[in-house]
């Protein structure tokens, strides 16, 4: 690996996949000029995914100014962010690959806590973690939740998951595994990661390699997000059936939650005609609201308000996610052929 990757003119490629970005892009790649890494050892792929704002010249404009990271635009009609990243990859000069999203921005220390595991150590692929600024509450509690992920990933010993928003990859495994599945709209980093490490290739999660990003700041859109998760991770679980109880991303008691939902949904329907199920759903209610417990005292150490707003949060992402799952399951029950198309704003967390 360390061979091959002095054998190219750049060590590194880091790509990012752009549909309209105007109001991110350029922080982003900023961040990415601004690295502990030597600059000659790195160049920025930009791949427009069809964009029709103002994206491209912000980048054209970045080019320009002469940085001593060389800076590409590549362009291709809106395929979407897997299509994008490929073609990003393809034309890499690097031995190792790293993927960002056009809304994250890197850490000073990103670029070189991304790829040390790979040059280092036996590891083809390597996943980094987010951080957030951001003050709103919904946003505070997504980065919970996403530290309650990154918690796991930390004791995990055989992980099988690699999230585009900080990844990176030995290019030639890249190849070989033919990168991500662009008829995934979402979770085809997850895809992806699951194939390579079936194969028991190593992969390792570095939390020093971090990238702030901008969670939903709204319960609706956290909503939608969490719909589409839903469904896209059924669509996964179909190819990876062994990865629906336990895999190293996901909690247990937030799959015990969605679970819980479905069982108290049904019951609520049933108790129209047997009414004594009330009692039954209270006690699902209960082993629902134990299963939220570590959740709930993570956000109270940041504040009590944030705390018990989690209650609300954790029952309105367990529905989003059930009601995803659940159109997941009636899409394909109907054998439609092609796959719902929606753009980037689903696409992040």
């Amino acid at each position: 690996m360390k061979n091959s990757a002095k054998n190219r003119s750049f060590l590194i490629s880091i790509i990012i996949p752009m549909y309209n970005e105007e109001k991110t892009i350029g922080k982003c790649i900023e961040s990415l000029l601004r690295q502990s890494y030597p600059p000659d050892k790195y160049e920025i792929i930009v791949v427009s995914d069809g964009c029709n704002d103002n994206s491209e010249k912000i980048v054209n404009d970045l080019i320009k100014s002469e940085s001593p990271v060389k800076i590409k635009l590549l362009r291709q009609e809106n395929q979407g962010a897997a299509a994008a990243r490929n073609y990003g990859a393809k034309l890499a000069k690097g031995a190792i690959i790293l993927f960002i999203d056009a809304d994250c921005i890197a850490d000073y220390h990103w670029v070189e806590e991304m790829t040390k595991p790979i040059l280092t150590d036996n590891v083809v692929g390597v996943q980094g973690a987010y951080k957030t600024i951001q003050k709103e509450v919904i946003a505070k509690l997504a980065q919970i939740e996403f530290e309650e992920r990154f918690r796991k990933q930390q004791r995990t010993e055989h992980l099988d998951f690699v999230g585009s928003f900080s990844a990176a990859y030995n290019k030639d495994i890249f190849e070989k595994y033919q990168g991500f599945k662009k008829e995934f709209i979402m979770n085809e980093d997850v895809e992806l990661a699951f194939r390579i490490s079936s194969d028991n290739y190593k992969l390792y999660f570095n939390p020093e390699a971090y990238v702030y990003h901008l969670h939903p700041n709204s319960l609706l859109q956290y909503f939608r997000t969490k719909f589409w998760r839903g469904f896209w991770r059924i669509i996964l679980y179909r190819k990876f059936r062994n990865k629906t109880i336990k895999d190293s991303y996901t909690p247990l008691s937030l799959k015990i939650q969605v679970s819980l939902v479905f069982l108290i949904a049904f019951i609520m329907l049933t108790s129209l005609i047997i009414k004594d199920l009330f009692i039954l759903n209270l006690w699902l209610i209960s082993i629902n609201m134990i299963s939220m417990t570590r959740f709930i005292l993570s956000a109270m150490k940041k504040n009590i308000v944030l705390g018990l707003y989690s209650i609300f949060f954790l029952w309105v992402r367990a529905f989003a996610l059930a009601s995803g799952v659940f159109y997941a399951f009636i899409w394909l029950f109907s054998k439609k052929n092609s796959y719902i198309y929606h753009h980037k704003e689903n696409v992040q967390d």
